[in-house]
This record gives C-alpha cells, sequence and structure tokens, in this order.
C-alpha cells in the first residue's frame, strides 16, 4: 500500500545476543565522526477497539507528543514491513 502522502516504510527486527554482547558506542560507529548527544523524551498512546482488531490485523494507531514527530500516526502492513502514515 503506497499514499500519496509523505509516508516511511518501517521494517522491524530482533536479534538474540549472550550476555557478552556489548552496544559499541556511538562515538566508534563512523571513524573520526563528530556524534551529538541528546535525550529526547517521547509518550505513545495506542488505540485499538475491546477486541483487539487493529493489532490482530497488524495495524497500529498512536498518538505521539515530545518530538517532530508529534500527532496521530497509522501503521498498517507492507511488503518487508509496515508503512507509517502521519495524521
Amino acid at each position: 500500500m503506497r499514499c500519496g502522502m509523505h509516508d516511511t516504510l518501517e521494517r522491524l527486527g530482533t536479534w538474540d545476543v549472550d550476555d557478552r554482547f556489548v552496544l559499541p558506542s556511538l562515538d566508534d560507529v563512523v571513524a573520526n565522526a563528530d556524534v551529538d548527544h541528546d535525550t529526547v523524551d517521547v509518550t505513545n498512546v495506542y488505540y485499538d477497539t475491546p477486541d483487539h482488531d487493529l493489532q490482530a490485523h497488524g495495524v497500529q494507531l498512536r498518538r505521539r507528543d515530545g518530538d517532530g514527530k508529534t500527532g496521530r500516526q497509522l501503521a498498517v502492513p507492507d511488503d518487508g514491513g509496515r508503512t507509517e502514515l502521519p495524521g
């Protein structure tokens, strides 16, 4: 599904690592990079029907507050991921 609006294809993945795994420093990800560190507090409120019909179909409806993407977002299944549509 593609819309004429600005949309984003999101792909989620998970990896299983053991307790020896150490997350690399952001400063080491790109050699000689100047990395800025910042914190953003974001609140997401998710909506669904009492029977969780949206979740059953892989759809997410949420209200996001706290950053440049404040507003409603609808995420629908798409080839290889899901597409987020701003509201």
